[in-house]
């Protein structure tokens, strides 16, 4: 009798691979391996402090229900992220680092020997504050499943000058440097500002924009 009763209630584990993750909204789904069955998981069934899910992540969780009666994952945890061995992505991390670096040594030696205008170095600074924090907003709302900050608010504090700042954000708080689809916005808008800087401040720039729009 008693051996039945372990028996009935002995949990079973599965393992799948998330194949889709809306991370705005916190939920997903993950299909078991051997038999592709695909299952409902929310953010909350992950443990509290776990990584953040991304698609194509290795997960095992246990079957429960939802109030509908549903199938979903439930007591989920990660046995390996397959992004902890991306060698390439530490690779491209690091020369976007040296790229930040240099580009801030740039600016500030461009402004101290006058070169550019005090303002933008203000405003980069301010910019970037700024979007640190909005940064860090977002990831502890993405922790305590909190309403989120939206990408493209995110992408346009980076447009506006707040990319070295968002850039800290996203390698010190580890928050959207791994999603791809972000990161390759993201740098995006960082090229359309460093080329917006450059017609703003250069000679050739400047008479550009003067010829383009018949200014003076």
């Amino acid at each position: 009798m008693r051996r039945g009763w372990r028996s009935r209630n002995k949990r079973v584990r599965y393992q799948g691979r998330i194949t889709k993750w809306n991370d705005d909204k916190g939920f997903g789904f993950v299909v078991r391996h051997g038999d592709e069955t695909l299952v409902f998981v929310h953010i909350k069934a992950f443990a509290r402090g776990a990584p953040r899910p991304q698609e194509n992540d290795i997960i095992t969780y246990e079957i429960g229900k939802d109030e509908n009666g549903r199938n979903r994952a439930v007591r989920v945890a990660f046995p390996r992220r397959i992004d902890s061995v991306d060698t390439t992505q530490s690779e491209l991390g690091w020369v976007a680092i040296c790229f930040t670096m240099i580009f801030l040594s740039l600016l500030i030696y461009a402004v101290s020997s006058g070169r550019i205008s005090l303002y933008i170095l203000f405003m980069y600074t301010a910019a970037s504050l700024l979007a640190f924090i909005v940064y860090a907003w977002d990831k502890s709302s993405a922790r305590n499943n909190d309403w989120r900050t939206s990408e493209s608010t995110l992408l346009f504090f980076g447009l506006i000058c707040g990319w070295p700042g968002a850039f800290m954000a996203q390698r010190l708080l580890h928050h959207k440097n791994k999603k791809k689809t972000f990161q390759n916005a993201f740098w995006i808008t960082v090229v359309f500002n460093i080329f917006g800087l450059v017609l703003l401040t250069s000679d050739a720039g400047l008479t550009a924009l003067r010829n383009l729009f018949g200014v003076w």
